[in-house]
């Protein structure tokens, strides 16, 4: 049965329609979270991979915010700044942007140093510490 529904996605959509939309949703300069409209959604095929709502970088910035503020530590509001970086640039520069006192701090000394010393404690993807 799953062969079977994934013979039927093939058949739908062209090989190169999947990869388009795997490198769109993988790249972090590409992927516009929700920002991206339904026009985009259906012209990329990312209907279903992303909640139904279309929300603009502000909305984003937003429910990020809140997100970031709800970390319990400097390393866990890194982690999330880390991720968020590696999933969608220009959210991450936005929110930064807009939170500068907030963000400084934690993508800057003092939390990077403690980053830097449990580096293999909170590995997760590959972007090599400089020294």
């Amino acid at each position: 049965q799953k062969r079977a529904i994934q013979h039927r996605l093939s058949l739908a959509r062209p090989n190169y329609y999947q990869q388009e939309m795997y490198q769109i949703m993988h790249s972090a300069q590409f992927n516009k979270g929700n920002a991206f409209s339904v026009q985009d959604r259906e012209a990329y095929g990312l209907e279903g991979l992303l909640p139904h709502k279309v929300e603009d970088l502000d909305q984003q910035v937003r429910r990020c915010i809140l997100q970031f503020q709800a970390k319990g530590s400097n390393l866990e509001k890194y982690r999330y700044l880390t991720m968020l970086k590696h999933i969608n640039e220009t959210l991450f520069y936005r929110l930064v942007l807009v939170c500068l006192e907030e963000c400084l701090p934690i993508i800057y000394t003092p939390t990077v140093g403690e980053a830097c010393l449990k580096f293999d404690k909170i590995y997760g993807l590959p972007e090599g510490m400089y020294i």
